[in-house]
């Protein structure tokens, strides 16, 4: 029964996708060749830019899908892919040893390109040419241009080939501002980008770009980037936020001298105890105020104003070209390629190793994972999110049911660095739900679920002739 759903189906997107059409250099288009199969794409959920106040899911939309096939470093053909409830949808070549680009909510910049030509370089010849260029289009998009890859792929005739957590990456970094001072001292009012790039790279250099680490080591920019003369602006605020991100590409300049590529800078607009607006100068510095965190893909920065001692400068403009910010302000960076594993809103986060943690089958297996958080202790709450496992009772800095204990580990700084996990019970082999548990650990709204389970492995035993070391891992 199972074969005959799945011929069904895959005649239904034959179908399809043939009255959608297929686009490839070679080949006609609106044509579905005898030598192709299915492929079906999952998507692995990116962590959002944005701060769960927006609701909105802008940052992870997926308007359109391209797929770029390579056989080597050598340009094959080009397909489109289409949406199909939780995945996505195309036919390709049975053939061996392929990779795969993923191209996403950049349509209009493969079709401007004048190199998808089969047997081109993509490093050579094809990547240079997938130049993002509309850096104020970047602030009004309801999406944001990602790219993907996936290597050493064989696809298969007589099945739908299937590739899961396809990673991708966005092409363009995001700065958040935050005003923690009393609004009484400091209402934030509008912010701005100034000498933001003109243009950046879709896709990262293959030479730059971890697919273990799924990020970039440095920032890369065109050779012929240029700053925007003009600023890009953004006055929607709530709450003490911007309603909106700031986007800009990748920016490499390693200086600030005028007449040279210089590192972006962001002016913030706000009333200092209730006097006209004035604007301030912000840099993204590291820890120790003394280097610039260039720009990179990918990565969020959340400007998070301390203090305000003072008016700030008349117009953006002139604070632009200051040195004096004349206010104190925190700068929050994350690479977002953690994306089940980091939670945060406005310049505040939950971090955690694994949110899926595994123990043995015994009472007294642990588990401990990394925590990291800059919220106070006294601030955090945690909590099983059901009663299935018994009444929750309260600690000091754990809580524990009938089944899972859970507690903060401390450093010598007295900040919390770990969690520690202890299965109170021996697995449960009659009840599956007696084995797991939900977990929230949460600061107003900023929310970590964490699940916990317990699995019928042993690690003083020797299993089905195994070896007696088994790795609970995390995700």
């Amino acid at each position: 029964m199972t074969g005959s759903l799945t011929y069904i189906r895959r005649s239904l997107w034959i179908l399809v996708l043939a009255g959608a059409g297929c686009t490839d250099k070679s080949d006609p288009a609106g044509v579905v060749q005898s030598d192709e199969e299915l492929v079906e794409i999952f998507i692995s959920d990116p962590s959002t830019y944005a701060d769960t106040h927006t609701g909105s899911d802008s940052e992870k939309n997926i308007k359109e899908m391209d797929l770029l096939i390579f056989k080597g470093d050598k340009f094959q053909y080009h397909r489109e892919a289409y949406r199909s409830e939780s995945s996505y949808m195309s036919t390709l070549k049975v053939e061996q040893g392929l990779t795969l680009y993923f191209i996403v909510n950049s349509r209009s910049v493969l079709q401007s390109s004048d190199q998808l030509i089969e047997r081109k370089s993509w490093e050579n010849d094809i990547r240079p040419s997938l130049i993002l260029n509309d850096p104020a289009g970047l602030l009004a998009s309801d999406s944001l241009p990602m790219w993907g890859i996936r290597e050493n792929v064989n696809i298969v005739a007589g099945q739908i080939n299937q590739f899961f957590d396809i990673f991708l990456l966005r092409a363009v970094a995001s700065v958040d501002v935050f005003n923690s001072e009393d609004p009484a001292t400091f209402s934030l009012q509008e912010a701005y980008i100034y000498f933001a790039p003109d243009k950046g790279y879709l896709a990262p250099s293959p030479t730059n770009y971890s697919i273990s680490e799924k990020g970039v080591s440095e920032p890369e920019s065109p050779a012929d980037m240029q700053n925007l003369a003009s600023s890009l602006k953004v006055n929607d605020v709530e709450d003490k936020k911007l309603l909106y991100q700031l986007y800009l590409y990748e920016n490499d300049a390693p200086t600030n001298t005028v007449g040279q590529k210089r590192y972006s800078r962001f002016v913030i607009g706000g009333s200092f105890e209730g006097g006209a607006t004035t604007y301030y100068p912000v840099d993204l510095l590291d820890d120790d105020n003394a280097t610039i965190l260039q720009a990179t893909r990918n990565y969020k920065y959340v400007i998070n104003i301390a203090s305000v001692s003072s008016e700030g400068y008349p117009d953006p403009d002139t604070a632009a070209q200051a040195d004096d910010s004349r206010l104190e302000v925190e700068i929050i960076d994350w690479n977002l390629k953690d994306e089940n594993k980091l939670v945060f809103d406005g310049p505040f986060f939950i971090s955690v190793e694994s949110k899926y943690i595994y123990m043995y089958d015994r009472a007294g297996s642990t588990r401990s994972v990394s925590f990291t958080t800059n919220i106070a202790i006294d601030d955090l709450t945690m909590e099983f999110i059901d009663s299935g496992n018994g009444t929750q009772v309260d600690g000091t800095y754990s809580i524990a049911n009938d089944r899972f204990k859970v507690e903060f580990v401390f450093n010598e700084q007295n900040k919390i660095k770990a969690l520690l996990v202890t299965a109170l019970g021996d697995y449960d082999p009659n009840t599956q739900s007696r084995n797991l548990q939900d977990l929230k650990i949460y600061s107003k709204r900023v929310v970590m679920q964490i699940i916990l389970e317990q699995i019928h492995k042993d690690p003083t035993e020797w299993i089905d002739g195994g070896e007696k070391d088994i790795d609970l891992g995390g995700e």
